[in-house]
């Protein structure tokens, strides 16, 4: 993934992606 454009935009979406991953990993 291209993050030098925009480096808050990707930190959000490793955000989300992380505690996705951690809920899902709870769930099942």
């Amino acid at each position: 993934m291209e993050c030098v454009a925009n480096l808050y935009l990707c930190a959000i979406n490793k955000l989300i992606i992380w505690v996705l991953d951690k809920l899902w990993m709870e769930w099942i």
